[in-house]
């Protein structure tokens, strides 16, 4: 029921079932709205169906008369305003074009309020980082799935520096985005020792996950902690946070002070007009090395004096390709 005769016809059956007096009987209800006896029952077969009204069966003695049997409304108690904030979030969600999940939003918005739609105007006004790869896409949708729904899956995964094929059995936790590329992780039961392991998702295989009849791990990581202490996904078990002491000079500096590293970045102090101190306590791995030699010429690490040598070599073999 797309359009607003039929929303409206909705509410007045909504609102005449809930009355305890003064029920109508289905010739009344049929006059007031002015439709047949084919129009109603398609009304109410949609109501039961799309919303599990129960919509009493008539008596004779009570003159045919329609009324819930219990409690209950389609709008669940719901005000407008409650509608109107719901409809809001759910049309930003909406821009999010990347992920699959997003395509049943107006159907929440017809049972909200049967007969409306989110709206005509079309334009995107909010931007997020997409999926744009279709394997990525079909991948994500499969795990998210597995991962709401408690089930192990089978995949094949392909790494960037092997040419073999990998199947794997997992027990899929999370899915988290980094740097425009997600990645899942979970429980691997052919790597054990890399526990959780993490796999981009543009290297599984697509249409080669599986849903497997085993018993499921339960997840036993607390993700809300588990990323403090790096930058990016990788983390390294034989590896301790170190203190980390950078430089930032200029604008770069500027930036940096109103958009931090990393959640954990201690409040940063300029030590002099043109240089800004940040203070870092991370586990060192790929993402960091890359994070900070994007910023060129306008950082230097102070400490450690171990970090710092090896971005100097890393420099060094840049220089070498030119």
């Amino acid at each position: 029921m797309p359009n607003s005769e039929a929303q409206s016809r909705i509410k007045k059956y909504d609102s005449w079932f809930q009355a305890k007096r003064n029920r109508k009987t289905a010739f009344e209800m049929k006059r007031e709205l002015a439709i047949g006896d084919r129009q109603f029952c398609k009304d109410l077969a949609f109501m039961k169906e799309e919303f599990g009204a129960p919509i009493c069966n008539p008596k004779r003695s009570e003159g045919y008369v329609y009324y819930y049997e219990d409690e209950f409304t389609i709008y669940n108690q719901l005000t407008e305003d409650n509608i109107s904030s719901i409809k809001t979030a759910l049309d930003v969600l909406r821009n999010f074009n990347g992920l699959p999940q997003f395509g049943f939003m107006d159907e929440v918005v017809e049972k909200l309020t049967p007969g409306s739609t989110l709206g005509v105007d079309s334009r995107q006004i909010v931007y997020f980082e997409e999926i744009i790869n279709e394997t990525v896409a079909d991948n994500y949708s499969r795990i998210f799935l597995a991962i709401q729904q408690k089930r192990v899956l089978s995949l094949k995964y392909k790494a960037f520096n092997d040419e073999k094929i990998q199947t794997y059995t997992i027990h899929p936790y999370i899915l988290k985005q980094y740097n425009t590329r997600w990645y899942l992780f979970g429980r691997c039961e052919e790597e054990p020792q890399y526990f959780p392991i993490n796999l981009p998702l543009d290297r599984i295989i697509k249409r080669s996950i599986k849903i497997l009849k085993e018993e499921y791990v339960e997840n036993a990581i607390d993700w809300s902690s588990y990323f403090d202490d790096i930058i990016g996904v990788t983390k390294y078990r034989d590896k301790e946070p170190i203190d980390l002491v950078l430089h930032f000079y200029g604008l770069t500096g500027k930036y940096i002070e109103t958009k931090p590293l990393h959640p954990n970045q201690l409040n940063p102090k300029w030590i002099d007009e043109n240089t800004l101190e940040v203070k870092l306590k991370v586990i060192p791995n790929f993402e960091l090395e890359k994070l900070i030699l994007s910023f060129g010429e306008n950082v230097k690490i102070i400490e450690p004096t171990n970090l710092c040598d090896s971005l100097k070599k890393r420099l060094d073999n840049a220089i070498g390709l030119y």
